[in-house]
């Protein structure tokens, strides 16, 4: 993937951040759910160069609002969302398991809705990871890495996990 090849090649140059959208799918691109892991190489290089993937609001080329007729104000006060729903993205992706050193970085998209993603997020993952789609994803991936076949182990390893994923987000 050329995107890969420019982060390093960049990252040479003493560059450890790149722009990146919020949400891709809005832009048709693959999203963050990709099954065949379309963003992998990008990541990975991300990774290994200690790139940061920055994402400013507005960078998928949608904006929120509540209907067309709204005034432009409700917009602006609603353009944090993307970035929510982008967070909410990375989070249940499954990419932090896979990259665990990943960072990433929202500009402009303010800070006071941080804890509220991270925490439904977690209440998902404790009650609905069964049927809502992430247990696939994320528990595949920590159980091909793990050698321990106990329970306690796995759930500590969840825990552990999700727990660094979150320190992430607040260091």
């Amino acid at each position: 993937m050329l995107a890969a090849a420019e982060i390093r090649r960049n990252a040479a140059r003493g560059n450890h951040a790149v722009t990146f959208s919020e949400i891709p799918a809005f832009l048709g691109l693959p999203s963050m759910h990709d099954k065949d892991g379309f963003w992998d190489p990008f990541l990975q290089a991300c990774e290994e160069t200690d790139t940061v993937v920055c994402m400013h609001i507005g960078s998928s080329s949608k904006m929120p609002s509540t209907s067309a007729d709204a005034p432009a104000a409700v917009g602006s006060t609603l353009t944090y969302m993307n970035a929510a729903m982008s967070l909410t993205d990375w989070l249940m992706s499954g990419l932090f398991e896979k990259f665990p050193r990943l960072k990433i970085a929202y500009s402009e998209g303010q800070i006071g809705w941080i804890p509220y993603v991270l925490e439904r997020a977690d209440a998902v993952w404790e009650d609905n990871r069964g049927w809502g789609g992430v247990a696939r994803r994320c528990c595949a991936r920590r159980r091909s890495t793990t050698t321990s076949t106990s329970t306690a182990a796995s759930s500590t390893t969840r825990t552990a996990s999700r727990t660094s994923t979150r320190s992430a987000w607040t260091t």
